[in-house]
């Protein structure tokens, strides 16, 4: 109607792709370098460095097929006045690709800096959508929520017949909230009926999972009114929403104690 282009309005298509003999990487990690002992066996900050000798044997592997990698490593000390000062040093501006931070409260000014120097950004550990929002430059490595929750949904469509009964269970966290709610849009989009059973549940307590479900019962499909069965008794697949154990495993004893045997979908963390 107005005659728009969108290659007008695509910020990526002015942003020429050059191909070089070598690619300079920066990692933006709290390492804590000056104030954690990584000889110390019980060491809360030791999944850094396992992130950052994976990304070594990386380059060392490109390396080996020709690609050669410069890599960089920042300390950002999940400090946003110190990942600030990295930020302000010119070297960062020639980076091809930066990878992190890790924590919410640097996460901003590194995507803003990799938007306003056209620098592609991977975040490898979060799973919120909101942090690519609409920049075009950052990426996530590991699938969002929603993208688990639609997955997850459009697996269990491929396995339901006619009279099946989705049902979901999930933990207090906001993602646990995020995925099930997502999972049961999807879901009730796509078959258009309601699920049979949305339940949050505190992770450590599975006698007041089953004294909730006991609460909810539900006529059984075909019985009269009057004759309520347990809310699990018919389902035939349960989303479980959530990674944390203690939550997982209250919602499976409370699946085992009732004897019952859904189709459960879960996560891969689980394993």
């Amino acid at each position: 109607k107005f005659d728009l282009a969108v290659t007008d309005y695509d910020p990526l298509a002015k942003v020429p792709s050059v191909r070089k003999a070598s690619y300079n990487v920066a990692v933006l990690f709290p390492f804590f370098t000056d104030e954690v002992d990584y000889e110390e066996e019980e060491n809360s900050n030791a999944f850094v460095i396992s992130l950052y000798q994976g990304i070594k044997m990386a380059v060392e592997a490109l390396n080996a097929q020709g690609i050669r990698i410069n890599l960089f490593a920042y300390d950002t000390k999940k400090d946003p006045e110190v990942t600030a000062a990295l930020l302000a040093q010119k070297e960062l501006k020639g980076m091809d690709l930066i990878i992190g931070p890790l924590y919410a409260s640097t996460i901003p000014l590194v995507t803003a800096f990799a938007r306003a120097n056209r620098i592609n950004l991977f975040n490898p550990l979060s799973e919120n959508a909101d942090v690519v929002s609409d920049n075009p430059f950052v990426f996530l490595l590991q699938a969002s929520l929603e993208t688990q929750a639609r997955r997850a949904a459009e697996f269990t469509l491929q396995h339901i017949r006619e009279g099946s009964n989705v049902g979901i269970m999930y933990g207090t966290s906001p993602k646990d909230f995020a995925r099930a709610h997502a999972y049961k849009q999807y879901i009730e989009h796509s078959t258009g009926q309601e699920v049979a059973l949305m339940l949050e549940l505190a992770p450590e307590e599975t006698a007041s999972l089953l004294s909730a479900l006991n609460a909810k019962k539900v006529p059984r499909p075909g019985d009269e009114e009057d004759n309520p069965v347990h809310s699990l008794a018919y389902l035939t697949h349960l989303y479980i929403a959530s990674d944390d154990e203690l939550t997982v495993a209250s919602a499976l004893s409370a699946v085992a104690i009732t004897k019952l045997n859904p189709c459960i979908i879960g996560h891969e963390a689980w394993l």
